[in-house]
């Protein structure tokens, strides 16, 4: 019997590769460490005051990851096969994981960091030096990721926080193949706060939060994890661009990578 043919991706697609890494309080040092590998003047001025207000800290790794977030990495890797609660996703509401996401020009693909909590949770978030606050019902963490290619192999990444939150209802959605109606759940996202950063092949996105995590603020409520232990652990997300499609040597003749993007 032949052997199935592997789907092709479509030409603007964009592949990529995250992995959630979550530290207890004594390893929290090697996560501090991470920060002097990381270059954070890949996001403007203003955007990083904004980040740093609202409890959030991120860049791009330089070099290699530092030998303790390998090992922090390891660990829980191992864990995942020996530990009941690692096994049934019930050792703390993140799950330290690592997924490969296939994206498509513009089209949004969420990224989900915490899963649904049980309890309400309190959010402070700074909006142009405003803090305002809302509680949420049944809150998830998530970003919304979406890629630009480029025709040199490297692609934009920009994500947005959002938290989806409350109950479930059907709601009418436009798509490429009409109208149609599916359930979904209230979203509030922080648009003034959209990282957006262009990667080469290989590179990494760094996020995490800032330092010590104030209590109720958007840093916290993304990059902090309760433990079935009652403890808290911080969390650290690894954006990676894997690869993408879009050449511009193999554009349709007389139309850029741009344009094709453009197009979808």
């Amino acid at each position: 019997m032949p052997l199935l043919a592997q789907p092709k991706m479509s030409p603007d697609s964009v592949v990529v590769e995250t992995v959630i890494i979550r530290f207890p309080k004594e390893q929290s040092e090697a996560l501090d460490q991470l920060w002097s590998t990381v270059d954070e003047s890949v996001f403007e001025v203003a955007l990083r005051r904004k980040l740093i207000d609202n409890g959030i800290r991120g860049g791009v790794l330089i070099g290699e990851l530092p030998v303790a977030v390998r090992a922090r990495m390891a660990e829980l890797s191992d864990s995942s096969k020996t530990d009941p609660m690692e096994q049934a996703d019930l050792a703390a509401d993140v799950k330290s994981s690592l997924n490969r996401l296939q994206c498509r020009a513009g089209r949004r693909k969420e990224l989900p960091v915490r899963r649904e909590l049980m309890q309400p949770l309190v959010v402070l978030s700074n909006q142009d030096g405003r803090v305002e606050g809302a509680s949420y019902e049944k809150p998830s963490m998530l970003f919304d990721l979406r890629t630009i290619p480029h025709g040199d192999g490297q692609a934009t990444l920009k994500l947005t926080p959002e938290i989806q939150h409350g109950e479930e209802r059907k709601a009418l959605v436009r798509s490429d193949l009409g109208m149609r109606y599916e359930m979904s759940r209230e979203r509030k996202t922080w648009d003034d706060i959209e990282l957006a950063v262009k990667l080469s092949p290989k590179q990494i996105l760094v996020l995490s939060c800032n330092g010590d995590p104030k209590s109720s603020n958007l840093g916290k409520a993304f990059f902090v994890t309760q433990t079935a232990e009652q403890t808290e652990e911080r969390v650290l997300l690894l954006v990676r661009l894997a690869a993408t499609q879009l050449d511009e040597l193999f554009a349709p003749e007389g139309v850029s990578a741009a344009q094709v993007v453009a197009e979808r």
